[in-house]
């Protein structure tokens, strides 16, 4: 699946389920396109994903797939410049399950933020 086509799909599934939450598409992001929730630090990247070539197989062999990741930014102090974090949450190689765990980490992180904001 071209990853303009993933971009698509993940559109549709925020604009359905999560339509106060804006998504983006950078094409290039330093050399890889990525789908981006900026207001959460989310992003669903293209990658190579190891799979068994059969069941029950000790080889493993890279396809093509996709990953999800939460990147924490870190303001640092007198001793620590700022950083910025990026943790690997899960890799598929289907696409569909990359942005059903995209949306469900944007979803958490937007509860969160809304649960604080109520307390």
């Amino acid at each position: 699946m071209k990853f303009e086509d993933v971009f698509e799909l993940a559109k549709n599934v925020f604009e359905k389920h999560l339509p106060d939450v804006t998504i983006q598409f950078y094409p290039e992001s330093d050399n890889d396109p990525c789908i981006s929730s900026d207001d959460y630090g989310v992003t669903l990247d293209p990658c190579m994903v190891q799979v068994q070539k059969r069941i029950g197989s000790e080889k493993l062999h890279k396809v093509s797939g996709y990953s999800v990741s939460v990147w924490n930014q870190y303001e640092g102090d007198m001793y620590e410049p700022p950083s910025i974090d990026q943790n690997e949450i899960a890799s598929y190689q289907n696409a569909y399950y990359a942005i059903k765990k995209f949306a469900e980490i944007v979803f958490a992180k937007k509860l969160a933020q809304d649960i604080e904001q109520l307390v």
